[in-house]
């Protein structure tokens, strides 16, 4: 069969518009993979913004829990992880008792589920719980605050965070902390090293999305205070 020249140009059109096609579609995933990006798309976002938030609750619900059936002192609550053996170095605190009553993730303490973070929220970096920071504006301002933190948040979904807690965003950007962020685990020590100078855009809300400026490049850090001190 022959193959007329208008032909074969046509056919060769529709190759280079679908490999255009194939090439946008391939970059376009590749950002909305990347960790950190600065944008989730909005069909997502509000899922992501009401696990990130249930999750928090959960853990603060379950350090309360902990604190009232169980007696534990704030210096004993543990968050050590699965397999509860002493291999999760971070959070082995020594000042809990070896019921596993007062550990956080246990089935015979607070029974919470560790949370797996992604690499579209915030490059899968994992919630950390430190005591080494202050809020001024929650509990005594000389003493340190029991915190939950997930950083490195992707900025879109941190504003988001605080549209939904009714936090304020100066500039279309979060409220900022020049500080920084003391991350050191949580094993039974309270220290007052850092000061989160949230400022009155958040006040004594005990959740809330920062952008800590300490660093280049700038961050940004969803809060949750599980004790306040």
């Amino acid at each position: 069969m022959t193959t007329h020249p208008n032909q074969s140009g046509s056919i060769l059109v529709y190759i280079l518009i679908a490999v255009a096609l194939f090439a946008a579609l391939g970059y376009s995933v590749s950002q909305m993979m990347r960790g950190g990006g600065e944008h989730i798309g909005q069909e997502k976002t509000g899922i992501y913004v009401s696990d990130l938030l249930d999750y928090t609750k959960n853990i603060r619900g379950a350090v309360q829990m902990l604190r009232i059936s169980n007696d534990c002192e704030e210096d004993e609550l543990s968050f050590e992880r699965n397999p509860f053996d002493g291999s999760d170095t971070d959070y082995v605190n020594p000042n809990a008792p070896s019921d596993f009553s007062c550990h956080i993730f246990h089935p015979l303490g607070g029974g919470a589920a560790p949370s797996n973070t992604l690499e579209t929220i915030n490059g899968g970096a994992p919630w950390y719980i430190t005591a080494q920071n202050t809020i001024p504006d929650i509990g005594d301002p000389s003493s340190s605050e029991l915190l939950l933190i997930l950083p490195n948040l992707n900025k879109s979904l941190c504003l988001a965070v605080n549209d939904r807690l009714g936090v304020t965003n100066p500039a279309n950007d979060a409220p900022i902390d020049t500080n920084g962020i003391d991350n050191t685990p949580f094993i039974g020590t309270y220290s007052a090293t850092e000061e989160i100078s949230t400022s009155a855009l958040i006040g004594a809300k005990p959740t809330g999305c920062i952008k800590d400026t300490s660093s280049t490049p700038n961050t940004y850090h969803l809060f949750q205070v599980l004790l306040a001190r």
